[in-house]
């Protein structure tokens, strides 16, 4: 396995009591503290090759092949969890929510096409809090808050200065903070560029109130311009911990962050590759694709990060990876890695299938399918 270099970050933080570790088993991670940040180099899961969990299927929700149109969705973008268990499945080309009990069965539709109460116009992302008030992104800067009943309880805009192309990946920190940002490739032309190279870099997340105010910036991209499109090297996952710490798992390069609520740089590590790490590449004109290193990302409640990893890289990944602008991956290219709470490399458990997206409630994982017509629900078993 080649052990490919980690990209330091520039911006000095803090050591955090939070990643205070005992002594590793001897090789299997090495660790050392830069301007004060704490960098941990896994070279070798602590569980070795048998894994402490595996993942039993529950049930699979929504087909195309259903007499109930209530289980025909179409563009699953996102999927929670409440507290009793009832699953909701954000039906963003339907404009709904549809709410499940936790055996599947039907409960209720949320929301609907339009531009009045509880209605979507273009429903993105979907996170719920600890009174399962549900928090619906729609387009790229409208929020929706709901009871679980589907009742607006309020609306909020957080305005056009946060630049974000087709869809932003949205986590709730707590009930009065979310975060925002991951998801940029390239917009615009030579006016962005103008604008936006006069800083040089552009902050990948924005953390805001519900109020719509930015109250905090984290993670950078460089910005350049290929032929007369504005490129954006941003492309990453972030997932909240309970507690309210933040991890983010980049595409292209081989590091996980933990920040705290407030966004502050607490740790950073990576895991052994057996491919090159490349970076960040594009090019309008010519197929040039990156090595993909994370592909999704989520926590469970004993605050271990399940990390969607590539294995392998195909020759073209337009083949396997790209549809339009729909991002999947497959299960024989893929695996999940688990990290303890300080970045601690754990083992890997396989793929089951094929995935767009992953969300980790409590012991409950679920897959959201590559064409997004179904979501499948994993329970995640300690051994």
């Amino acid at each position: 396995m080649k052990k490919c270099a980690l990209t330091l970050l520039l911006s000095a933080c803090v050591i955090m009591p939070s990643c205070e570790k005992e002594e590793p088993a001897e090789g299997m991670y090495t660790e050392e503290i830069i301007e004060g940040v704490r960098y941990i180099h896994n070279h070798a899961p602590q569980w070795g090759q048998n894994p402490k969990v595996a993942l039993e299927f529950v049930q699979k929700i929504g087909s195309m092949d259903a007499v109930d149109d209530n289980y025909i969705m179409f563009e699953i973008w996102d999927v929670v969890r409440d507290q009793k268990g009832n699953i909701y499945i954000l039906d963003s080309g339907d404009c709904r929510i549809q709410k499940f009990d936790a055996q599947g069965r039907y409960m209720a539709t949320i929301g609907r096409r339009g531009n009045g109460p509880a209605e979507f116009r273009r429903p993105v992302n979907l996170n719920i809090d600890e009174n399962d008030r549900l928090y619906v992104g729609d387009t790229r800067y409208s929020f929706i808050i709901l009871d679980g009943s589907g009742i607006e309880i309020r609306r909020f805009n957080i305005g056009n200065s946060i630049i974000t192309n087709v869809v932003p990946r949205c986590r709730l920190i707590n009930s009065e903070t979310m975060v925002m940002g991951g998801f940029i490739h390239g917009i615009g032309g030579q006016k962005e560029y103008k604008e936006y190279s006069e800083v040089g870099v552009y902050s990948l997340y924005h953390i805001f109130n519900l109020e719509g105010a930015v109250t905090g910036k984290f993670g950078t991209m460089d910005i350049k311009l290929e032929g007369i499109s504005l490129c954006f090297s941003g492309d990453a996952f972030i997932e909240i911990a309970p507690g309210g710490d933040m991890y983010v798992a980049y595409r292209y390069d081989n590091k996980i962050e933990k920040r705290s609520p407030d966004g502050t740089l607490i740790c950073v590590f990576d895991r052994p590759l057996n491919f090159e790490e490349t970076g960040y590449k594009h090019d309008w004109y010519v197929d040039v694709y990156s090595n993909s290193i994370s592909a999704g990302m989520s926590v469970d409640s004993e605050n271990r990060i399940w990390v969607v990893t590539v294995t392998e890289q195909p020759e073209e990944w337009v083949d396997v990876w790209i549809i339009g602008d729909r991002m999947y991956v497959r299960k024989d290219i893929a695996q999940f890695e688990l990290f303890d709470s300080d970045g601690v490399l754990l083992g890997s458990v396989p793929l089951p299938e094929d995935m767009f997206l992953i969300r980790i409630f409590g012991d409950r994982l679920f897959i959201v399918d590559t064409d997004r017509v179904a979501v499948s629900e994993y329970r995640i078993v300690e051994r």
